[in-house]
């Protein structure tokens, strides 16, 4: 009875262990196989672990470690949307930014192109138009060309 015990015992406790070799082909190159190779420069055989039975616990740590995985990927994914959310608000306030210059470009373009061949005013405290002198002109305008090529370059 002992005997017909013992031989399913070996028979399983062997197929738990694998044997590799290892050996030098013609080429040069490193092989690895589970086979004896039938010609070969050096073949050696090669320890392999042996990987014990699973057990209970050991599904508990898998899932312990799959819950990490899972914390780790969503950190991850919370990072990268917070990056990509930054990205986008920096894209919408340089393009508002970009719109803003854009429009008071235009605008100082339109004044100019409004001010060609007409005397040009400032009010007084009063509210009374005060005409411009010719010098007073040539200042006010270039402060104008100043400022538009300030406002309208790229």
């Amino acid at each position: 009875m002992k005997r017909l015990l013992l031989i399913p015992a070996l028979l399983l406790s062997s197929h738990g262990v694998a044997e590799l070799y290892k050996w030098t082909d013609a080429d040069g190159r490193v092989q690895f196989s589970d086979r004896k190779p039938e010609h070969g420069s050096h073949v050696e055989k090669m320890a392999t672990p042996v990987v014990p039975p699973s057990s209970g616990s050991g599904r508990a740590e898998k899932s312990g470690s799959s819950d990490n995985m899972t914390e780790r990927q969503k950190k991850i994914s919370d990072v990268l949307r917070t990056e990509r959310e930054q990205r986008e608000a920096e894209a919408g306030r340089m393009a508002e930014q970009k719109a803003r210059q854009k429009h008071r470009c235009l605008a100082l373009l339109d004044y100019k192109k409004s001010t060609e061949g007409v005397r040009l005013y400032d009010l007084d405290d009063k509210g009374e138009r005060k005409f411009m002198d010719e010098k007073a002109r040539e200042n006010h305008l270039s402060a104008l060309d100043a400022e538009i090529k300030t406002a309208c370059q790229p």
